[in-house]
């Protein structure tokens, strides 16, 4: 219709009540007219059709039992029209400041002032949360300062490591705390410096503790040794057969450890933004303990995948940086050995991490990210929300406007439960078939068979109902795939199923879905070589920036990590917008970095 002036054309309404007829309503063209707090529905050319109590599950439906009223124009004014707007602006006109919007004075008064018990703990909880927040560099000094006198050895990365690890933990018990507070298990009080105050012990302990030194290098040649391979003769006494030598084990060892560390932290980080986000609806939406740590459950695939590439050009240039550091890349090309033949433990590794990468994409993610979707809608609005929700009413328009198919998911694969169609006339405006059904399922992509029909035909005010003695076959249907309930996230599919929902698509001309999910196809097959691409362009800047220290190669890789996801959600974006194709969308990310990498090595002196 015209957005512009509010106008619909063409417009179905499928009105059901509890314990009343359900009224179907077609018009030519419609509008809202608003008059104070009332709301008029106004449909021009419009029919009424009334259908018995009960449908579409009483589908024994004599003629007498449908009406039909015509209308040059219908006015119609219902509670439920008005609820929604009213209820708008209700919240618009009595909103009350959120607590982060208020200040010191203001959650003073409240804590102290409200009746009722709940938000006067959240108020109190608010009110001594911000301060400790305010004192919180406090207690970061004095923990920096412990750790720092215990530390002797591990240089600049170990620091900045540890101080990630400190922030993470404090938050940690930040969130805890606040989450027991909302609960009533402590005190608002208690609630809000549980961290500070855990942290505050820690930090004084270790610098009154005048125990050992934390030694990060002593662990890392402890954990070498004990993991190391004997490569001697074996029992036989001959000499075992090694695809990769000492040096070649040593770095992905290296890897292997460094990778395990910044994936650790990052998945870390990755959880306590989320669990910031999520305990906001807390006190709204009164979720479990429970249903939040199955939500993270579910999540935890989605982060696997997300943190992997970072995580490993992160531990590629800090391996690679030790390794130019500690001068055992100079004592390798000394021996004659070229920096290609140097490189192939990072690319087994980075080939390995892609391969995890593909398998959980594939295997676990579409189930856990369908099911940690739905948990979210719980959590952030109190009920649960699914895409396919099983034995509910689903509805689809096809296409031409011609057809509209309302159905319930059938236990079987390929069949449907009370299908219904609803055909409209040439003009796509009012009905003029309905052929339900017990249930259907299809012979071929285009014809399905509708087993116990009835027909409900119109001709104007005339109705007519046949009941035919046998299943009746309705040819020129919408395929099994596109009937199905629409595919809306591209994560909760594989790379077979959302192929073949795309495929659904050819024939119902939904151009920019269509687009939008090519992109997210091709997506798929590239993005498990992002970690080799992010080896490709690590290893030229560790060799480069390896003498500064692995601390400045740290930083590097979360620009250089931070570069790559801003180019490939560019290019997806230009894709899904159709200026540039999904191959070209999907891969020009990989493909440039992948060259601008190989071109750094070639020129990498030697």
């Amino acid at each position: 219709g015209d957005q512009e002036h509010g106008l619909w054309e063409g417009v179905f309404i499928y009105w059901q009540d509890k314990n009343k007829p359900v009224r179907l309503i077609t018009s030519r063209q419609g509008r809202i007219d608003v008059s104070g707090e009332q709301s008029e529905l106004v449909l021009t050319d419009a029919v009424v059709i009334t259908l018995p109590v009960g449908w579409p599950e009483n589908i024994i439906i004599e003629g007498n039992q449908v009406t039909t009223e015509r209308s040059a124009q219908l006015r119609i004014r219902d509670d439920h029209i008005n609820l929604a707007r009213n209820n708008l602006l209700k919240k618009i006109s009595q909103r009350q400041p959120e607590l982060d919007e208020m200040g010191w004075q203001q959650l003073r008064a409240r804590s102290s002032m409200l009746n009722d018990e709940g938000q006067r703990k959240n108020a109190s909880l608010a009110l001594n949360k911000r301060l400790s927040l305010c004192l919180s560099p406090l207690i970061f000094a004095i923990l920096g300062v412990g750790l720092g006198l215990r530390m002797r050895r591990g240089g600049r990365a170990l620091g900045v490591g540890l101080s990630l690890l400190a922030m993470l933990f404090y938050y940690f018990f930040s969130l805890i705390g606040e989450q027991i507070g909302q609960m009533g298990e402590l005190p608002p009080l208690v609630g809000a410096w549980l961290a500070y105050g855990i942290s505050l012990f820690i930090g004084v302990g270790l610098i009154v503790n005048k125990g050992n030194a934390l030694n990060a290098q002593r662990f890392i040649t402890e954990f070498n040794a004990k993991s190391r391979i004997i490569e001697g003769r074996s029992k036989n006494g001959r000499r075992k057969l090694a695809l990769l030598g000492l040096l070649d084990k040593s770095i992905f060892r290296m890897l292997l450890i460094y990778f395990i560390i910044t994936f650790l932290v990052m998945i870390s980080i990755f959880f306590t933004f989320t669990l910031f986000e999520m305990l906001r609806f807390a006190t709204r939406t009164g979720f479990g303990l429970g249903i939040l740590l199955r939500y993270i459950f579910f999540l935890t695939p989605l982060a696997c995948v997300s943190v992997a590439p970072l995580a490993t050009l992160i531990s590629i240039l800090v391996t690679f940086s030790l390794l130019v550091r500690r001068s055992e890349s100079t004592a390798w090309w000394a021996s004659g050995q070229s920096i290609y033949r140097l490189i192939v433990p990072g690319v087994v590794f980075a080939i390995g991490v892609g391969g995890g990468q593909y398998l959980i994409q594939e295997k676990i993610l579409p189930e856990a990210n369908h099911k940690q979707n739905a948990l979210r809608s719980q959590i952030r609005g109190g009920s649960t929300v699914a895409e396919t929700p099983s034995g509910r009413e689903q509805w689809m328009v096809a296409s031409n406007t011609r057809r509209i198919y309302s159905f319930m998911i059938g236990d079987k694969a390929g069949s449907l439960n009370l299908p219904t169609v609803y055909e409209f006339d040439e003009l796509g405006v009012h009905l003029q078939r309905v052929v339900i059904g017990l249930n259907a399922f299809w012979t071929s992509p285009e014809v399905m068979v509708m087993k116990v029909p009835r027909i409900i035909e119109f001709r104007n005010t005339v109705v007519s109902v046949s009941t035919p003695n046998q299943d009746i076959p309705i040819s020129g249907i919408e395929s099994l795939d596109a009937i199905k309930p629409q595919l809306n996230k591209p994560a909760e599919a594989d790379y077979d199923g959302l192929s073949a929902y795309i495929r659904s698509l050819n024939g119902r001309g939904e151009e920019k879905l269509r687009g939008y999910l090519s992109v997210a196809l091709e997506r798929k097959r590239s993005d498990p070589f992002a970690p080799l691409v992010m080896t490709f362009l690590g290893i030229p800047l560790a060799l480069s920036f390896g003498k500064r220290g692995a601390s400045t190669a740290l930083f590097v890789a979360i620009f250089v990590g931070m570069s790559f996801a801003a180019f490939a959600n560019g290019m997806q974006q230009l894709g899904t917008n159709d200026m540039l194709s999904a191959k070209i969308a999907a891969w020009s990310a990989p493909v440039i970095f992948s060259s601008i990498g190989i071109y750094l090595l070639s020129r990498s002196h030697t």
